[in-house]
């Protein structure tokens, strides 16, 4: 009767130890869960500022491409005006020049 005592608590005892080991496991696993949890939404967040960033990047290219595409298209304006304001001087210096000698 004492030695089936004996096994009885031993048993107990292993069963409860198991149970307490079965229990550190389970926390062991939530708390691993939710590191890798954590680190996951990190990793989204970073890969999301980084896209973020790289849309921005884009953007700011693009806008700098539209920019340098005005400039130029401004400078060949302003070119041909340039042009064109010194014939019609040149013209108006040539029709001054024949009215001094018709009337001169």
């Amino acid at each position: 009767l004492k030695r089936l005592n004996r096994e009885k608590d031993e048993l107990l005892q292993l069963s409860m130890d198991r149970g307490r080991l079965l229990q550190e496991r389970q926390q062991q696993v939530a708390r691993m869960e939710e590191e890798l949890r954590t680190a996951t939404d990190e990793q989204r967040r970073a890969e999301l500022h980084a896209g973020r960033g790289g849309a921005e990047v884009l953007a700011l290219q693009r806008r700098l491409r539209e920019a340098e595409q005005t400039q130029a298209r401004l400078q060949r304006e302003f070119g041909a005006y340039k042009q064109h304001s010194t014939e019609l001087l040149t013209k108006e210096r040539a029709l001054n020049a024949k009215l001094r000698h018709v009337i001169g």
